[in-house]
């Protein structure tokens, strides 16, 4: 019975943010066919010459209002752009280091990885106090998505599948069992899932056994779908995003969902506190309970995957 009662309450089921997903460059370093940003920025001139980079000054105020709200959590620095571009990369991973509850998260495409930047952030590490948050300090994904050679280039339009396995042993070897290379399950791709599974789930082989099977988001119909398959849940639970993650642009605007695309914002982090900005989202929560869903989390089937 208190279960059930607990599954009704918003409060419960929405306390603070665990996961979030932060903006620091504006630029993505290689496109993909999964990526909705430039199309998506292609509507929303306006917003786009506000997206460039986030300043290391603010964000180092935002990452300790982020400890204070939250406590613990995990920071993604890897929203829609490639966060190795910004040339204060490292600095940002040391800032949000000094917070023993929080950890980092990094998406790359691994173009950019080189052993001296491994190096550096392992020491930043090393120079940091040790997690109480249950995850690792930095964690690390490499966007791959194929194989071969010419599959990599059919899905990111560039020859650097090449590059981007090789990453993958050079952060092993600084950050062992923290690396993962990704494939994002798709029509274009499904042939070569099974070998990708294979290959990069042997423990000989760069990352040790591990790897993600990423689900392809279609962005609430942004974006053609080219799921190769449905994996809803058969029954609806309320969205597990609006429950734990926070979406932050570089320039402090905040998204209700990430498939939002820059149509509509709830607040701005350098501008109001986050947990005015997070209690905006409450109402939300409390009609997906009671099977009422609003547009974007009534078309789009993320609500059953979790990030932290």
């Amino acid at each position: 019975m208190g279960a059930e009662k607990a599954s009704k309450c918003a409060g419960i089921l929405r306390t603070v943010p665990g996961f979030y997903n932060i903006q620091i460059e504006g630029k993505e370093n290689t496109l993909s066919i999964y990526s909705p940003y430039q199309k998506a920025l292609e509507n929303h001139p306006e917003v786009r010459k506000n997206l460039t980079q986030m300043p290391l000054e603010k964000y180092a105020v935002l990452v300790r209002q982020i400890a204070d709200f939250s406590e613990s959590a995990v920071i993604s620095l890897s929203l829609f752009g490639e966060a190795l571009c910004h040339p204060q990369f490292e600095k940002f991973v040391s800032e949000t280091l000094k917070y023993p509850g929080l950890s980092v998260f990094i998406e790359t495409d691994g173009q950019l990885v080189t052993k001296d930047i491994a190096q550096r952030i392992s020491e930043a590490v090393s120079n940091s106090p040790e997690r109480n948050n249950g995850y690792p300090p930095v964690m690390w994904v490499v966007c791959i998505d194929s194989v071969s050679k010419e599959k990599y280039k059919e899905i990111h339009f560039n020859d650097g599948f090449e590059n981007a396995v090789k990453s993958v042993s050079v952060l092993e070897e600084y950050f062992p069992n923290d690396v993962y290379p990704q494939f994002v399950r798709m029509n274009e791709n499904e042939d070569e899932l099974e070998n990708f599974y294979r290959f990069w789930s042997d423990k000989e082989n760069p990352s040790k056994g591990k790897l993600i099977i990423q689900k392809y988001n279609s962005y609430a119909g942004f974006l053609s779908e080219k799921s190769p398959c449905d994996l809803s849940p058969v029954e609806r639970n309320p969205d597990w995003h609006l429950r734990r993650d926070m979406v932050i642009l570089c320039d402090g605007s905040v998204m209700q969902y990430k498939e939002t695309l820059f149509s509509e914002f709830i607040g701005n982090v350098f501008a109001q506190t986050l947990e005015e900005i997070w209690h905006r989202g409450d109402k939300l929560m409390e009609g997906q309970i009671n099977g009422e869903y609003d547009e974007v989390s009534g078309n789009y089937d993320e609500y059953y995957t979790f990030n932290f």
